[in-house]
This record gives C-alpha cells, sequence and structure tokens, in this order.
C-alpha cells in the first residue's frame, strides 16, 4: 500500500508530488463524504506523510506547499481528527485485541474446545458489512505503523505551519484581517478565535492542544502570519 510505501522514502514522496493532480485527489478523496471512513483516513495519512518525508527544496512540492493545502482546503483540525476517527474504526480494534492476545504457554494452554470457543465468539461479534480483505490489511504491524506514523505527522504539520519559510503563511479566511479593522481588534478576535477552538478540542480531541497552543503562543508574541496588515 502507498502509506507502507511512503514510510522513510522520500523519493517516493517526491515521485508523487510531481504532478500536482495527485495532491488534489488525495484532498478530494478526503473531502468526499461519499468514501468509507477507512479510504478518508488513509488518505489524511498518505497527506502527512507527504510532509513528514518530504525533503523537496522546490517550492511547488516541498512541504510547506502540502501544509498549505491542507489548511486551505479541508482544515488541519479536520486532517487531525480524522485520524482519530481511523482509530476508533473496527479494523484497529481488532488488531489491538490481537496485539494484546498472549500466545499459550505449556502449562496454562487452553484446550480446543476453549479456542473453539474464543473464535465462534469472535465471528458472531463481526458486523455483516465489514469487509474481511479490509480487516486483513489492517493487520497489527500496519496498526502499528499508522499509530507511530500519527503522531509524527502530526509534530511534523504543527512545526511546518507554526514556521513559514518568510514568517508569512496563508491562513483560514476567519484569521485574516478585515478591511479597515484596526491590529489592536484584529489581534483581539484572532485570540476570541482560538479560545473558541481550545473549547471544541477540549470535547473532541485533547491530544491537538498542543497545536492550537503553539499558534496562541504565536499570537501573544506579536506574530502575523499574513502580509495585508499595514506596518
Amino acid at each position: 500500500m502507498m502509506v507502507t510505501w511512503f514510510a522513510n522514502f522520500p523519493d517516493a514522496v517526491h515521485s508523487f508530488l510531481d504532478s500536482r493532480d495527485h495532491l488534489t485527489y488525495l484532498l478530494e478523496l478526503f473531502s468526499s463524504s461519499s468514501e468509507t471512513v477507512f479510504t478518508r483516513g488513509m488518505s489524511a495519512i498518505l497527506l502527512g506523510e507527504c510532509v513528514l518525508f518530504n525533503k523537496s527544496d522546490d517550492s511547488w512540492r516541498d512541504a510547506f506547499m502540502v501544509v498549505d493545502a491542507i489548511s486551505q482546503k479541508i482544515g488541519l483540525t479536520s486532517c487531525f481528527l480524522k485520524f482519530d476517527e481511523i482509530q476508533k474504526s473496527f479494523p484497529f480494534l481488532s488488531a489491538k485485541a490481537l496485539q494484546q492476545c498472549k500466545p499459550l504457554a505449556r502449562s496454562s494452554a487452553a484446550s480446543m474446545s476453549e479456542i473453539e470457543d474464543v473464535e465462534e465468539n469472535n465471528l458472531i461479534n463481526l458486523k455483516h458489512d465489514e469487509d474481511p480483505v479490509l480487516i486483513s490489511v489492517f493487520d497489527a504491524p500496519f496498526v502499528n505503523l499508522v499509530k507511530r506514523l500519527e503522531f509524527e505527522i502530526r509534530k511534523s504539520i504543527v512545526d511546518v505551519y507554526s514556521h513559514p519559510k518568510s514568517k508569512v503563511a496563508v491562513v483560514p479566511v476567519e484569521m485574516e484581517q478585515m478591511n479597515g479593522e484596526s491590529n489592536e481588534d484584529y489581534i483581539k478576535r484572532l485570540k476570541s478565535f482560538v479560545e473558541k477552538q481550545c473549547k471544541f478540542l477540549l470535547a473532541n480531541g485533547p491530544e491537538l492542544l498542543g497545536f492550537v497552543a503553539q499558534v496562541f503562543m504565536l499570537l501573544n508574541c506579536g506574530f502575523v502570519f499574513t502580509s495585508h496588515i499595514p506596518r
């Protein structure tokens, strides 16, 4: 799968980003409500890998470009929340259960009838709409890979977003300065916006607070995100 192919392989990421259509396709997959949680979740992972393993110096396909596209088209928060959705899905839970199964020792080996009972219960618990092929793909090694990638991807995206090359970053519309708005009112509105995001994250994804905390710190330090503010 592409997730495995991209991992620790910058050349694969560079080849993929040679065509801007590939990135656009991933963004469309993520945004499509007709796609499954697995497709959208894997799209989010692939987008993250295009940042994490991106070593390109070309402005049209570097990590900054990918983060900017994610921020503008789907939003960083939406991307991060998609990681949580995929991990709550059945294949991940199944793989987690497999990881927790301890090998049988000679002294405590279960009888054949006990083993058959466990297997029968597992089959009963399967939902009718679960694809056995999909479940086989989401095995324990792949789950571990995704979990590791998720942590590294979050950190990489936050780092890139917080340190733009020219200290000028394109931001969501609601964070841009409005016509006629003073710098003081603009900063106040940005702080209010971040506070609302914090409340949302407390309820939906506490692990994302690190990202908002960095943005809030930049605001308090007087960091300006756009080039539209008068000097």
